[in-house]
């Protein structure tokens, strides 16, 4: 939008007020008015004789942000010590500020142009600075998210120096810079893919990934250095970059996750990986949060790797599937660790020895099925284990046997839709395990009256009314032999039939959640 300043705004406020004798609200709404094509976030939008303290927060924040290109360096320090405090007291209203000011290309080129030779507190402090304007917060702000992300995508060009840095950096040092790769990489995959461009181009001794290995393999004193490792890699594996490309960005189309499971696998992150799980359960106490932490991070770890056929049979390889029914017992009454588990199944069921393995009598399914009764309302727990089932019965009407007759495991994924009705991701894998455990079995036979009998119907025709589970709910119900219509939204916003043409493709199902060209279903 246009720029205005907090000054000139103050000013047309007050003028307002006393030219046309209007009142304080009425001065103000005028103001705002008048100024309705120009970009307000960045302002403190009230009367100037209110909200004192924050303006002068503001004074200070845009003297600091003006510091940042200082050559005195305690100048320097403590303009980045009150841009810290202000984006940890008030991130909204200091990220935007940020923005506005152009101040992050500073910030980058301050972290780019220190080394570990010369400057290293500021060097220190401007890392420290970048963590605290990246970290996610839990605000439901949509401009606010909208500005770190973009705050997000300056550092791009910063990974070879970061990788330069943390392949010679001290524990410390590498601890801040795991930090910046962890909250620069969440919901950003050109970062991503940079990080991994950078971390794998180089020899051996300059190899981002080599030095990230070492670190986990370190003993355990630098267990909060481990966890820090684990996160970054559970983050570099996973796509989580939703944005929708605008006119003047243009965002990667392509997940790198699979290119880094491989990075990552043929550095031996597998067994390395699987060695913390095992020594994580054998301490002396389960009490600990800095184990149960690690436990944790390193199963998610685990996790976004097992999307490869070999990498999941090297896990098989190693003990990886023989440790989880224990982990599921003996940390039964740890919601993070059950839940990091259960993902962690849920891919590697996607392997067909695996998932039969899995579906076994006095197995781990069974385990599953324990957690999903203990946590009802636990959203992962439900969550995964759907999706474990799904992937289990997955082309295996033997394994659909099973979970039906043997286990009831379908009651419970019906159990799961009613208690999570506005859950369209629950919903979407309770529909995909319903139509998985009913296809290649006998239509009108035992497994399809036992699903309809325990209300599966009821349940699909409700998760059809999520775009994002209505193909497959629609699939289920077809292969239950029920009745339904799939209705869509035409350009009036009335809802209409939707009419299936001669020769139209079959409906895709994948076990990602991705937006659904059909509207709703009845």
């Amino acid at each position: 939008g246009l720029f205005l300043s907090q000054e000139l705004f103050d000013e047309t406020v007050l003028e307002n007020e006393s030219v046309f004798e209007l009142s304080r609200q009425e001065a103000l709404d005028e103001t705002l008015s008048q100024y309705s094509n120009y970009s307000l976030l960045h302002l403190v939008r009230s009367h100037p004789s209110t909200d004192i303290e924050e303006r002068l927060e503001r004074q200070e924040f845009k003297r600091a942000v003006e510091m940042i290109k200082s050559e005195d360096k305690e100048e320097l320090l403590q303009a980045l010590t009150t841009i810290r405090e202000c984006c940890t007291s008030n991130p909204h209203a200091h990220l935007i500020l940020l923005q506005h000011y152009q101040a992050m290309p500073a910030l980058v080129s301050l972290f780019q142009k220190n080394d570990l030779s010369s400057a290293t507190k500021v060097l220190q402090e401007s890392i420290e600075t970048l963590v605290v304007i990246l970290t996610p917060n839990n605000n439901n702000n949509k401009p606010s998210r909208q500005v770190q992300s973009e705050l997000r995508d300056c550092m791009a060009p910063c990974w070879d120096h970061w990788t330069t840095l943390f392949t010679s950096a001290s524990t410390t040092m590498q601890s801040l810079l795991l930090q910046l790769a962890f909250v620069s990489c969440k919901f950003n995959e050109e970062n991503k893919q940079q990080w991994l461009r950078s971390s794998t181009t180089r020899a051996t001794n300059k190899n981002g990934i080599v030095v990230l290995m070492k670190i986990l393999q370190q003993e355990e004193e630098n267990v909060l250095v481990k966890i820090q490792a684990c996160r970054l890699i559970s983050t570099i594996g996973k796509f989580d970059d939703f944005r929708t490309p605008s006119t003047n960005t243009s965002l990667p189309t392509t997940s790198c996750a699979h290119e880094a499971a491989m990075a990552f696998y043929k550095h031996n992150a597998v067994p390395i990986l699987y060695t913390i799980v095992h020594e994580c359960m054998n301490e002396t106490t389960t009490a600990d949060n800095t184990s149960i932490t690690l436990l944790e991070t390193s199963l998610s770890a685990l996790r976004v790797l097992a999307i490869q056929h070999d990498i999941v049979e090297s896990m098989v390889e190693v003990g990886v599937l023989d440790l989880i029914p224990t982990i599921l017992v003996e940390y039964s009454k740890s919601l993070t660790i059950l839940a990091a588990t259960l993902g962690l199944i849920r891919n590697m069921c996607a392997h067909d020895v695996v998932k039969t393995q899995v579906c076994r009598p006095n197995g781990i399914l069974q385990t599953i099925l324990t957690a999903m009764q203990q946590y009802p309302q636990h959203e992962q727990i439900q969550q995964h284990a759907c999706a474990s089932m799904a992937q289990m019965a997955l082309r295996h009407p033997h394994n659909s046997r099973f979970i039906v007759e043997n286990v009831h495991g379908h009651v419970l994924i019906i159990q799961a839709m009613k208690h999570h009705t506005q859950n369209a991701v629950i919903q979407r894998q309770g529909a995909l395990a319903i139509r998985n455990l009913a296809s290649r079995c006998p239509k009108g036979g035992a497994i399809h009256h036992a699903l309809l009998n325990a209300g599966a119907e009821p349940v699909l025709r409700e998760a059809g009314k999520h775009q994002s589970s209505v193909d497959e709910a629609y699939a289920a119900l077809k292969e239950l032999n029920c009745s339904v219509k799939v209705y869509k939204v035409d350009e009036q916003g009335k809802t209409v039939e939707r009419t299936t043409m001669f020769g139209e493709a079959k409906l895709n199902f994948r076990p990602v959640l991705e937006e659904s060209s059909w509207n709703t279903m009845d």
